[in-house]
């Protein structure tokens, strides 16, 4: 029954071990709109202290980078969530076309007898 369909994917692993990726992936992701964050405050920071062309393109690269960090991020976790959904779709799929075939056997069975 764990063995992969046409068009679907390898069985399921350890409902646990898979929970476990999902937090430590959920960290990073936390991890990495922090130092966006970050990254964005210290350039408005900087900026705000001192009026040096410099500073000016540092915080304005900074600002732009992080953000773009920050968008991504929440696009790739939104890309995982749609992953999960798409795996859940095939693993119904392939449910449902075992319940077909299941059905067909017996529509078949069932015209042999009426003909009998």
């Amino acid at each position: 029954d764990d063995e992969p369909k046409a068009g679907g994917n390898a069985p399921q692993g350890d409902e646990g071990q898979k929970e476990e990726n999902e937090g430590i992936q959920w960290s990073w992701h936390l991890i990495f709109n922090i130092i966006a964050l970050a990254g964005i405050a210290l350039a408005c920071v900087s900026l705000a202290m001192k009026h040096d062309a410099v500073v000016l393109v540092y915080a304005a690269i900074s600002v732009v980078v992080g953000t773009i960090v920050f968008i991504r991020q929440f696009q790739l976790r939104d890309g995982d969530a749609m992953k999960h959904v798409q795996n859940a779709l095939r693993h119904e799929v392939n449910r449902l076309q075992d319940e077909n075939h299941k059905l067909h056997d017996q529509i078949d069975e069932l015209a042999k007898n009426v003909k009998k």
